[in-house]
C-alpha cells in the first residue's frame, strides 16, 4: 500500500522528503555515535568532518540511485511514447480521409497527414496558414467568399452538426479540380479544431455517370418503343397492300388494266418490305460486328447515274428536280471499294432528301480525284433542326418524333446506316441543315481509281439446260416461270444429294441455280462436289438468308456467282444471261 501511494507522488517531492528526513536522523543520532567513536587524540572539529562526509556521501548515493531510476522510468515511457506516437501517426496517414488540427483561436494548422495534402494538393507549408488555405484551395474569389462565409458562420455557431460540408469544389496546386466533403470537430478545452476531408470526386463521377446512364437507357428505351410501334405500322403498310391487293387479284371480274395496276402495287410494297426487314438486319449486324468490307472494282459515273434513275419517277411525283453533276479526272472512271456498301449510303441519303423535300430540287454533286471519292445531296426539305443533327444518325432517331401523328414514315434506321457504313469504309459524313430551308449530307470516302482499260469479255456458255435446286417447291415454280421465256430445258433437285445425283447422270446440264440450305445435302457440300466432278460447270448460289457480306462466305472456286431471295425477276435475268453465248 505505501508503494502505492509513493508512486503517485511526484519525483521532485520524493527527493525532498528524503533528503528532509536523512537530515533530521542525522542531526538527532550521529552526535552520540560520534561520542562512541570518539578518541582522546580526535578533535572534535574532525570528527565533525567526518560527520559531513559521511552524509554526503550516503545522500549522493541515495540520491543516485533515485535520479538514476527515475531516469530510466522516463526513458521507457519516452520510448512507449514514441511508439505510441509512430503507430498513431502510420494509422492517421494510413486513413482514407484527411485529418489536419488547426488552433480554434488563431485557425493555422499544427499537423495534416498525408491524406489531407494529397487530397488539397498542396504542401503543409503552402495551406498551414488560415489566410492562405482559403485563397490557395479556393482562387475564384467570388466562389471563396461564398464558403469562406459559410464554413465561418457555422463554426462561429458552435454546433457541431453544422459543421459538416458537403460537395465542395477544390483547386489543387496543379490547377485540377476535386470535389470534396468535410467535416470540423471542435475540442474547446484543448483549443483544438479537428478538420476532416475526404475526396468525394470519384464517388461524384460515378453518380453522375449513373445518372447519364440511366438518362441514355430510359432515351434508348423511348426510341425503341417509338420505333417498335413505328416498325409494326412501317411493315403492316407494305404487308396489308400486299395481302389486299393479292386476295383482289383472285376474283375474274377484273379488267387487265386493273390486274397491272394491282400487280405493280403487289411489287412495289414487297420490295418496301424487304427493304424495310433488311435494314433491321443489317443494323443488327452492325452493332454485333459482323460486317466485312469486299472491294469491287465500279464504273462511278454509270453506278450513280443508274441509282439515281431509280428515284427519277419518285422525285417526278412529288414535283421535285433532280440535278446531278461529277467531277472527274477522265469521261469514264473506275473507282475500287465496297460497291453495296456505297450503293446503300448513297440511296440512303437521296431517299432520306426525297422524303423530306415537298418540292424544289436535289441536287446530286459527285468528285472523283485520285484517292478519294466525295458525294453530296443538297435538298430544298423541311432541314432539321441543330439540336438534333448529331443524333439524327443515331439508330431509331428520327425528325418525327410523334408516334400517333406522322408525315414522312420511315424507320429511323436510314442514316445511322449511311453513318456506319461510312465509318467502316474509313470515310467522313457531315450534315449542314437550316430549318424551313434543307440540307446538305456530304459523304467522303477513301478509294482507289483507275482510268479503265479495255475490258474482256465476260466468260460466256451456251445453255441449253439449267438444274434447278430448291426444296421450296413454290420458289422452285418462280424461278421455272421466269425462265420459261428463254426456251431452255429445266431440270428439278429438291436437295443436294439430288442434284449430284442428277449431275452423275446428266451431262448436258449447262448452269445450276444453286439453294444453300436444304435437308440431306445442304448447297454449299452439294456444289463442292460436283464441282470436282465437273469443274467447269457454273453454279450460282442463291440464299435466303444471307446479306451481301456473306457472299465471301462461299468460296469462288465453288460458285460463280450469287443471288440473293426474294430473287427479282430482272436480276434472275441477268445472272443467268451472263452465262448464255449470245450470237
Amino acid at each position: 500500500m505505501i508503494t502505492s501511494i509513493l508512486d503517485k507522488v511526484r519525483f521532485e517531492y520524493k527527493i525532498a522528503f528524503t533528503y528532509m528526513i536523512m537530515g533530521f536522523v542525522w542531526i538527532i543520532f550521529s552526535d552520540s555515535i560520534l561520542e562512541y567513536f570518539k578518541l582522546e587524540n580526535v578533535s572534535l572539529t574532525k570528527l565533525q568532518t567526518f560527520k559531513g562526509s559521511f552524509f554526503v556521501s550516503i545522500t549522493s548515493l541515495l540520491l543516485f540511485y533515485l535520479i538514476r531510476k527515475q531516469i530510466l522510468k522516463l526513458k521507457k515511457n519516452e520510448h512507449e511514447i514514441r511508439q505510441k506516437n509512430i503507430f498513431i501517426q502510420t494509422v492517421l496517414d494510413k486513413l482514407p480521409i484527411g485529418i489536419a488540427l488547426n488552433t480554434i483561436h488563431g485557425g493555422n494548422a499544427t499537423y495534416m497527414n498525408k491524406k489531407f495534402i494529397e487530397i488539397y494538393g498542396w504542401s503543409f507549408e503552402d495551406i498551414s496558414s488560415i489566410s492562405n488555405f482559403f485563397q490557395r484551395v479556393y482562387p475564384d474569389k467570388e466562389y471563396r467568399n461564398k464558403v469562406t462565409n459559410k464554413i465561418l458562420k457555422d463554426i462561429g455557431s458552435g454546433i457541431a452538426e453544422n459543421m459538416h460540408w458537403e460537395n465542395m469544389i477544390i483547386t489543387q496546386k496543379d490547377g485540377k479540380n476535386r470535389i470534396v466533403n468535410a467535416v470540423n470537430i471542435p475540442l474547446v478545452e484543448q483549443n483544438t479544431m479537428v478538420s476532416t476531408v475526404w475526396d468525394v470526386t470519384d464517388f461524384h463521377n460515378i453518380q453522375k455517370d449513373l445518372i447519364i446512364a440511366k438518362e441514355k437507357s430510359e432515351e434508348s428505351n423511348r426510341l425503341k418503343s417509338a420505333f417498335l410501334q413505328n416498325m409494326s405500322h412501317e411493315v403492316r403498310t407494305p404487308l396489308n397492300a400486299i395481302v389486299g391487293f393479292s386476295e383482289l387479284l383472285t376474283k375474274t371480274k377484273l379488267s387487265s388494266e386493273k390486274k397491272q395496276a394491282f400487280s405493280e402495287m403487289i411489287y412495289s410494297s414487297s420490295e418496301k418490305l424487304i427493304e424495310i426487314i433488311t435494314d433491321v438486319i443489317e443494323i443488327s449486324q452492325i452493332h454485333s460486328t459482323q460486317i466485312n468490307i469486299v472491294s469491287n472494282q465500279i464504273e462511278i459515273i454509270t453506278f450513280i447515274k443508274n441509282i439515281i434513275n431509280k428515284f427519277s419517277i419518285k422525285a417526278k411525283n412529288k414535283y421535285i428536280d433532280l440535278f446531278f453533276n461529277i467531277n472527274t479526272p477522265f469521261k469514264e472512271y473506275n473507282v475500287v471499294t465496297d460497291k453495296e456498301k456505297l450503293k446503300k449510303i448513297i440511296t440512303h441519303v437521296l431517299d432520306n432528301a426525297i422524303k423530306f423535300t415537298h418540292h424544289g430540287l436535289i441536287e446530286i454533286n459527285c468528285k472523283v480525284t485520285i484517292g478519294n471519292f466525295q458525294v453530296s445531296v443538297t435538298d430544298t426539305g423541311i432541314g432539321i433542326p441543330a439540336d438534333m443533327q448529331e443524333e439524327i444518325f443515331e439508330p431509331f432517331r428520327q425528325v418525327e418524333t410523334n408516334t400517333t401523328c406522322r408525315h414522312y414514315g420511315g424507320n429511323g434506321l436510314g442514316l445511322s446506316l449511311v453513318k456506319a457504313y461510312t465509318q467502316l469504309l474509313n470515310g467522313s459524313i457531315s450534315l449542314t441543315s437550316e430549318m424551313g430551308k434543307g440540307s446538305k449530307f456530304t459523304i467522303s470516302i477513301p478509294v482507289k481509281g483507275e482510268i479503265p482499260s479495255i475490258s474482256i469479255s465476260e466468260k460466256k456458255y451456251s445453255i441449253n439446260t439449267v438444274l434447278i435446286v430448291e426444296d421450296e417447291y413454290v420458289n422452285y415454280q418462280y424461278l421455272l416461270a421466269v425462265l420459261e421465256n428463254y426456251n431452255i430445258k429445266i431440270l428439278y433437285a429438291e436437295d443436294g444429294q439430288k442434284a449430284v445425283d442428277i449431275c452423275k447422270e446428266n451431262n448436258e446440264i449447262d448452269l445450276i441455280l444453286m439453294d444453300i440450305k436444304m435437308p440431306i445435302l445442304d448447297g454449299y457440300s452439294a456444289a463442292k462436289i460436283i464441282k470436282k466432278l465437273r469443274p467447269s460447270l457454273p453454279i450460282v448460289a442463291q440464299s435466303a438468308y444471307a446479306l451481301e457480306q456473306e457472299r465471301e462466305n462461299y468460296s469462288k472456286d465453288i460458285f460463280d456467282d450469287y443471288i440473293t431471295k426474294p430473287i427479282q425477276e430482272s436480276e434472275l435475268e441477268n445472272k443467268v444471261l451472263k452465262y448464255i453465248d449470245c450470237k
